[in-house]
């Protein structure tokens, strides 16, 4: 097993002679063969006789494609964990998990061999390990990216983003995928919410009162939008990997099947249905755009390996996947001194991450780039 497992394997077809990035491996390369992380699937998956459209992109803009990237397998998981083609090792200490689904993608920009990586993120799993690894991972608004060519875990949740260890790089994954960056006005207002652990919320509020802009503290019932997202994810996730022999699959994965499974149609469909109205009012909340939600990215210490199922880790990030709203992760400096955790090697720095309305990707990106500017991050 290599040391650290970040890769699946080497690109042949490179493109561009721009930033070197890594390609989740759910996404279709020519000439390779999709695993979506599971050596089941490898074993019977077809070569890509096309790159897909994301992939198409990033070369025509320049982007040098070096790697496929590990990840959880199928993408179900948010801890990083992958029995069957070894764990990435979090680069920041290797007692504690990568993060999960793009667990590859964060740690190939973690320990500084790519300069951007491409993941996906249908419950977290960009944000996730861009909180674990300690770097940048933005997750684009639902239906922004072409997901032709993409293994799917939820269609109606599933995105594309990029990840990167500082926020300029990842603004130049952004590009490469097709955005637009830089064009981005900052929010006028700052709007935060308990996130169970106080501790947590005392730093968001310190960051967001360094900004100079107003902060007001809302309600918003995460629970709820977590049950419908979760309710969603799973009922597509078994439809996805419907043709697979889920005995063969990892254990953890295989159960999870299992469970969603129990998920009725109708339970399913009511979810969906409910969507637009959450959607809407989340918008009203955000005053259509001239207010950001800033919270944190997981609010707790990032567990070890040995406790890596003990909590659940999406629990702030699958409520805005649900809503189909962008959301910036990124390592911040609290002026109270409250970190994600440490391991062995050192800090892993408080994320936090910012919410904002459908088609804000490049705002988030510009007020990120002012918090760096007042010493936070």
């Amino acid at each position: 097993m290599r040391a650290n497992p970040w890769m699946i394997g080497p690109v042949v077809d490179v493109g561009g002679a721009g930033p070197s990035v890594v390609v989740k491996d759910l996404i279709d390369i020519a000439g390779t063969r999709t695993t979506a992380g599971s050596p089941s699937l490898a074993a019977i998956a077809p070569v890509a006789l096309e790159d897909a459209p994301v992939v198409r992109r990033i070369k025509a803009a320049g982007g040098r494609i070096v790697a496929k990237s590990n990840l959880v397998e199928l993408a179900y998981g948010s801890q990083g964990i992958n029995p069957g083609f070894g764990t990435p090792q979090n680069p920041r200490s290797p007692e504690l998990i990568p993060g999960g689904s793009s667990s590859g993608s964060a740690v190939a920009v973690g320990i500084g061999a790519v300069d951007v990586g491409i993941g996906t993120d249908t419950g977290g799993s960009i944000r996730i390990p861009a909180a674990c690894c300690g770097v940048y991972g933005l997750k684009t608004t639902h239906g922004s990216m072409p997901m032709d060519g993409c293994w799917p875990l939820a269609p109606s949740l599933d995105t594309i983003g990029p990840l990167a260890a500082t926020l300029k790089m990842l603004a130049e994954g952004y590009r490469l995928l097709g955005g637009d960056p830089w064009t981005g006005v900052a929010p006028e207002a700052i709007r935060v919410l308990s996130s169970g652990d106080g501790r947590f919320d005392a730093a968001v509020e310190r960051i967001a009162a360094s900004l100079g802009r107003p902060v007001e503290k809302i309600e918003l019932d995460l629970g709820e939008l977590w049950r419908l997202g979760d309710t969603v994810m799973g009922f597509e996730a078994v439809r996805s990997a419907a043709r697979l022999d889920w005995s063969r699959l990892d254990p953890k994965v295989g159960s999870r099947l299992l469970q969603s499974q129990k998920i009725s149609p109708s339970e399913y469909l009511d979810a969906l249905g409910s969507r637009r109205g959450f959607q809407e009012s989340f918008s009203r909340l955000l005053d259509d755009g001239r207010a950001v939600l800033l919270l944190p990215t997981i609010p707790f210490a990032i567990p070890a390996l040995a406790e890596a199922y003990d909590r659940w880790l999406n629990v702030l990030t699958l409520p805005f996947n649900y809503l189909g709203v962008p959301a910036l992760s990124f390592p911040v400096t609290d002026p109270g001194g409250l970190a994600n955790g440490e391991g062995e090697e050192g800090l892993v720095p408080l994320s936090v991450q910012l919410v904002g309305v459908a088609g804000g990707e490049a705002s988030l990106i510009s007020l990120a780039s002012e918090i760096e500017a007042v010493g936070n991050a």
